[in-house]
């Protein structure tokens, strides 16, 4: 199986190593060349480590940010006048 970059085909490390497992030959263009055996099934979980990583890290800026944006917006929310349309001359 050919692959453009690892991080495509999985940010999980168990899947990679139930495909590495399996003795399915995986290739990955974003990789020089992943040696057979136990240096490359070493490899290739770590590498697959750090993107499980990188994915947790981008949930947690994402949920961050969004709790941010989401208290700015309710802080300039302007209070809503209890005024009828029909009151213009009063002032809330």
């Amino acid at each position: 199986m050919v692959f453009a970059k690892l991080d495509r085909l999985t940010r999980n490390v168990d899947l990679l190593r139930s495909l590495v497992a399996s003795d399915v030959d995986l290739v990955f263009c974003d990789l020089p060349s992943v040696p057979p055996g136990p240096m490359g099934k070493v490899l290739l979980t770590q590498m697959a480590s750090v993107a499980e990583l990188e994915a947790g890290l981008i949930g947690e800026r994402t949920k961050k940010a969004l709790a941010a944006t989401k208290a700015r917006s309710e802080a300039r929310q302007p209070q809503r006048c209890s005024c009828s349309p029909w009151e213009a001359d009063r002032q809330c």
